[in-house]
């Protein structure tokens, strides 16, 4: 039944708009939009959770690690959906953009993000595919 609820092609089809609209992706938070997508109803929290539903890659849902059994158990759980879930101490704003998540203190004390320099902070080639695939055009015209 809860399939027939949250029917898959509800990705597919959101991937689709953002590409007809001329977007790059759709950014999802916790409420109503979520919970239709995805059947994840997120609690409002002050820790980011954030559907990416980009036009020409992949989804995946930026959860904090506290609420990943949570959503897992939910109906996107049977999605396939990739779930990537950041700790307390991360910037979980960097996995949006596609890179592995720096810790807060990094990015505010350096100024700079997860591509600061040191080894361990530099995406997987996996992310850095996804990152480039995602990156907004810079095309005239286009923001």
């Amino acid at each position: 039944m809860l399939d027939e609820l949250y029917p898959a092609r509800r990705l597919a089809d959101a991937a689709a708009a953002a590409a007809g609209a001329g977007l790059d992706a759709l950014l999802l938070t916790p409420g109503p939009d979520l919970r239709y997508v995805i059947g994840y109803d997120a609690n409002a929290l002050e820790r980011l959770t954030c559907l990416a539903v980009p036009a020409a890659s992949d989804p995946f849902l930026v959860v904090p690690r506290l609420e990943l059994p949570a959503a897992q158990a939910s109906p996107a759980g049977r999605l396939g959906l990739e779930m990537m879930a950041w700790e307390e101490t991360d910037n979980p704003y960097a996995l949006e953009q596609g890179a592995e998540p720096a810790p807060l203190a990094q990015v505010t004390r350096r100024g700079r993000g997860p591509a600061g320099g040191r080894p361990g902070d530099r995406p997987s080639a996996r992310q850095r595919a996804r990152l480039a695939a995602n990156r907004p055009h810079r095309a005239a015209g286009r923001r």
